[in-house]
């Protein structure tokens, strides 16, 4: 509100006869147009080990897929939200997060599948100070058959 009250009051004050208040107006309503319709999606092929960063702004797509980088491990964090995510760690210290749950049982289901895909350990950091990894041949009994098949894609 106070953008077009403070341009109604430049237009009473004559301001808006200098062409570049009007180019002005058009750069910032266009930019900001720009960022709020913009979305980043990350996408996995976990049967090719391969990622897709891609940027889209309507019905326009950019991004290329790229081998994942040398894989570390699965986690399941909770965070201070009592929301469990889904990373999968690299390099380290990065990470992509691709899943985000509010049932802790859920989330070390698909945890389970994306590190058995993967042939990854799975980490458990749902309790503060008591992280661990989970031990695959007891999820394994649990969940008897992976739900991911390797040819599905993840979103983040």
């Amino acid at each position: 509100m106070l953008l077009f009250y403070t341009f109604k009051s430049s237009i009473e004050n004559g301001l808006t006869k200098r062409p570049a208040s009007l180019i002005e107006l058009f750069i910032y309503c266009f930019f900001f147009g720009f960022v709020f319709s913009s979305k980043n999606t990350k996408f996995f092929n976990l049967k090719y080990k391969k990622y897709k960063n891609q940027y889209s702004v309507g019905p326009i797509k950019v991004g290329k897929w790229r081998a994942l980088p040398a894989l570390e491990y699965v986690s399941v964090f909770k965070n201070g939200r009592d929301i469990f995510e889904i990373n999968i760690w690299h390099n380290r210290n990065k990470h992509f997060n691709i899943y985000n749950y509010n049932n802790k049982e859920e989330a070390v289901e698909i945890g389970y599948d994306v590190a058995k895909s993967l042939e990854i350990k799975l980490f458990d950091a749902t309790v503060p100070n008591k992280n661990r990894f989970f031990n695959m041949e007891e999820l394994k009994e649990k969940y008897h058959k992976p739900k991911l098949s390797l040819q599905s894609e993840f979103r983040g």
